[in-house]
Formats: structure tokens, C-alpha cells, sequence
């Protein structure tokens, strides 16, 4: 053992237990130091429906926020510049063309949600007229449309904003269905006169 050269000698119970309780003690403040960000965001989020969820008093409904990718729904509808002014409405037409293929997309998309309350030929006689003829008190009586005389009476761009926009008892579908779907729909409800 005359060579100099000193060998590592494994540590003794008391040596291990001083290294482990530094390492750990290292780690769980390098662990406290990451959690303490600015932001009030934690780096590991374990149960995020739960953290960040929305409070609620008591017997109040529910508020439900936008989707994180949602689009705002302002800015101009499709066709038309700001507020519609009649004569512009006037001036729109469909630019789908009456093809067998958009005819019967339209009439897909008019089975799944007009035919409820319009019917099946449009005659405003769908399943849902009872419920519109007595109405819950505070809800003034508004009978679905007969889709075979609007059609007649109104332009394409007029269809067009009341389709997107809804009326008395009609949900606005503009934020449901895409441009063109409206335009297949329109194209549809042409074929009832």
C-alpha cells in the first residue's frame, strides 16, 4: 500500500445518510421554486377541470365559456357588408347552383333541423306546432311559418338573414351551419312551391 494511490471507500451508514437528505433537500426546493411562477400557473397541473374551474353562487345557472378556439361571432355575414340594408339584401342571390348534389345536402341539412317545426313539405306543420300554439306563460304564440308562401315572398338574401338570424321562436342557425349549407338549405325550400 506504499504507491500513494487512495481508493474510494464506500461511506458509512452516517455518510449516506447526510448525502440522501441533501439531494432530497435539493430537489424539493428546486420542486418549490419552479411551483412559485408569476403567472399562477402551476409547471404540473394534475386535475385541470377541477383547478381552474369557473365559481358558481348559489342557484345561479351555469356560464359557459367560449371554446378556446372559438371564432368571435363579429364582424359582417357572409354576403353582405356591416348591417344589411334592404336594398343590398335585395341584391344578393344564392351563388350555389341548383345541382342534384347541393339539392340534396339542403334537404339533408332542412330533415335534421327545420322539418321539427316546418314540416316536411315546408307547410309549417311539423311535430313541434303544438308546443308554439300554447306557448309557456311569458312566451308570445308564434305558429312556424308555411315555408311555401315565404318562399315566394322573400329573396334569397332575405332568407338568407332569417335563416342565420333566427326570428320570433326560430334559433338563429348562421352560427350552426356553414355559408354554403344556408345556400344548400335555401335551395331546398325553392323546391316547395
Amino acid at each position: 500500500m506504499g504507491s500513494g494511490v487512495r481508493t474510494a471507500l464506500p461511506m458509512s451508514g452516517n455518510g449516506w445518510g447526510r448525502a440522501v437528505t441533501l439531494v432530497l433537500t435539493t430537489l424539493a426546493v428546486a420542486f418549490a421554486l419552479s411551483a412559485c411562477q408569476a403567472t399562477g400557473v402551476y409547471p404540473l397541473e394534475t386535475f385541470v377541470e377541477m383547478h381552474y374551474s369557473p365559481a358558481y353562487r348559489a342557484n345561479e345557472p351555469p356560464k359557459l365559456s367560449p371554446p378556446p378556439d372559438a371564432v368571435p361571432v363579429t364582424g359582417p355575414i357572409a354576403g353582405f357588408q356591416h348591417a344589411p340594408d334592404p336594398q343590398q339584401v335585395a341584391q344578393v342571390r344564392n351563388p350555389l347552383d341548383a345541382s342534384q348534389a347541393n339539392l340534396q345536402a339542403g334537404a339533408r341539412i332542412y330533415q335534421v333541423n327545420c322539418q321539427v317545426c316546418h314540416g316536411l313539405q315546408g307547410a309549417g306543420d311539423g311535430p313541434m306546432v303544438p308546443h308554439f300554439q300554447q306557448p309557456p306563460p311569458g312566451v308570445p304564440p308564434s305558429v312556424p311559418s308555411n315555408l311555401r308562401q315565404v318562399v315566394g315572398q322573400r329573396n334569397d338574401g332575405q332568407l338568407y338573414l332569417t335563416i342565420s338570424n333566427g326570428g320570433l321562436n326560430m334559433p338563429p342557425f348562421g352560427r350552426l351551419l356553414t355559408s354554403d349549407q344556408v345556400w344548400q338549405v335555401i335551395l331546398h325550400m325553392r323546391t316547395f312551391r
